[in-house]
């Protein structure tokens, strides 16, 4: 009997344990290696989040980005023939 009781609570004591790592430890260790991934895929194409944090501006000082202008839509030319809709009297 005394063998059992040992079992069970050896039962209990890993699922309390799992329990505790994937309500508290996991979702951090999910957290870190997103962060990490991002700052290698950053890194990767050319981004730094150094110059961004450092990038703060002075009071008074102005600072203008243009946005690339977007392509007006496409002639008008290839959309098809227009017809002009007739209202047909259904009285005869």
């Amino acid at each position: 009997m005394e063998n059992f009781l040992n079992f069970i609570m050896i039962l209990v004591l890993i699922w309390l344990t799992f329990s505790l790592f994937i309500r508290y430890v996991f979702p951090r260790l999910i957290i870190y290696w997103v962060k990490r991934r991002q700052k290698n895929m950053m890194d990767e194409m050319g981004f730094k989040q150094e110059a961004k944090k450092s990038d703060k501006k002075k009071e008074g000082e102005i600072n203008i980005n243009q946005t690339p202008k977007k392509d007006k839509k496409g002639s008008t030319e290839n959309l098809g023939e227009y017809v002009d809709f007739e209202e047909i009297d259904d009285d005869q």
